[in-house]
């Protein structure tokens, strides 16, 4: 390969001739031109020797930068060579670890020695991506597969190990141009919220961490995120049950589908999400803000909605079955088709009007169902006339409605 390399670059002597018998015309031109013309020129012997050595040396001087530059590629390719090389030799050794360490995950007697083998894989495959980043794809397709090995198996980790997993994928996730696969990822009893216990454990690490994060079919049960700020994630198809989001801030983010069952959302903001089908079954959400989200085809099946800020919001087959709207607010909200069925609206910002069109069986307000007559009025606007007059009168249900 260097010999030919050589050969490449050697000096073509028929080129070189015909410079010099370029150079040596050149030169008489010049010497004839000067003397019929009377150009003044000096016609010293050293200016047209001079003339004569500029082209056969520019030629040799050309020959030799085109060499010199042919010789630094060469070294470059055999730097690259050499840098795939070590990658190869790094990937072929973490391979092996990996089986090993799965060999040992899925054994009994081992299963905790090779959970921390494995997660100290996923962090030097973390590694090997930052110093290969023209390899990112690959690496993330091992990082995700090592970590799909894991949850299959989370009773073999401990809190130790979950926890800093789950904070080596969000790093490695926010700072990657490829996406973890978190489809397979399940993470339970997770502590980094504010109100996690009294130390906060890991609540500083993680306060930022969760910001524009995709992190679409995960799957999160028993878990603290209090306080976090967890703006403009894609969490679309992903599961938060039972966990706690106490004035978690999730604004702008994308939650399609999302399932937040059981959860305790209190003074959570959640305002211009797009939560179209998500489900927030019995869930505490007093305070929330979900102001100017779309929220089409949302379930909040008996919820605790007291106080929610659901202003500008787009509410279209929403389900508010057996939920607390009371002191709701739905200015400017833009409500079809959805059902109020079992609800207690008392004291929500509505004229009445806007619920034509939805269910509203068994509607209820101030501890009280409403005859069909009263709520034909609702639904004529008349609420916030009934709403005044309901707290006025001790009796309502013998009272004549003034309308």
């Amino acid at each position: 390969m260097k010999n030919k390399f050589k050969v490449n670059f050697v000096v073509n002597v028929n080129w070189f001739l015909k410079s010099i018998l370029v150079a040596i015309l050149l030169a008489i031109f010049i010497y004839i031109g000067n003397k019929q013309l009377h150009l003044g020129i000096d016609n010293t012997m050293t200016g047209y020797i001079g003339l004569i050595a500029a082209l056969p040396t520019a030629y040799l001087w050309i020959v030799r930068e085109r060499k010199k530059e042919a010789e630094i590629e060469y070294r470059e390719r055999e730097l690259l060579n050499k840098y795939e090389e070590m990658y190869q030799n790094k990937v072929i050794e973490l391979t092996k670890f990996y089986l090993e360490s799965v060999n040992l995950f899925f054994s009994d007697e081992t299963s905790k020695a090779g959970a921390y083998a494995l997660n100290g894989l996923i962090i030097d495959w973390i590694n090997l991506s930052r110093l290969y980043s023209d390899h990112l794809e690959e690496c993330t397709a091992k990082i995700s597969q090592t970590a799909s090995v894991l949850f299959s198996k989370p009773q073999s980790m401990d809190s130790k190990i979950v926890t800093e997993l789950l904070l080596n994928l969000l790093r490695y996730n926010k700072n990657s141009s490829r996406g973890i696969a978190w489809y397979e990822s399940k993470f339970e009893n997770i502590t980094i919220g504010l109100y996690a216990n009294e130390s906060h454990p890991g609540h500083h690490i993680f306060r930022n961490v969760f910001n524009n994060q995709y992190i679409e079919g995960i799957k999160f049960e028993n878990s603290a995120f209090s306080e976090l700020e967890m703006m403009k994630i894609h969490a679309n198809y992903s599961q938060f049950i039972k966990c706690d989001f106490r004035a978690t801030n999730l604004q702008d983010s994308i939650l399609v589908e999302a399932n937040f069952n059981n959860s305790m959302m209190v003074g959570t903001n959640l305002s211009f999400c797009i939560a179209s089908d998500a489900t927030f079954d019995n869930v505490d959400l007093t305070n929330a803000d979900f102001s100017h989200s779309n929220l089409i085809g949302a379930s909040f099946k008996n919820s605790n909605l007291t106080g929610v800020d659901f202003s500008g919001a787009v509410i279209k087959k929403t389900d508010f079955t057996g939920a607390c709207l009371k002191n709701a607010k739905f200015e400017g909200a833009s409500i079809e088709n959805s059902y109020f069925n079992d609800s207690d609206i008392t004291g929500i910002d509505l004229k009445g009007d806007e619920l034509d069109g939805s269910q509203i069986y068994n509607l209820r307000f101030y501890g009280t169902e409403p005859t069909d007559d009263i709520k034909e009025k609702i639904l004529n606007g008349k609420l916030q006339d009934i709403f005044k007059l309901y707290k006025s009168k001790q009796n309502f249900e013998t009272e004549t409605l003034p309308f």
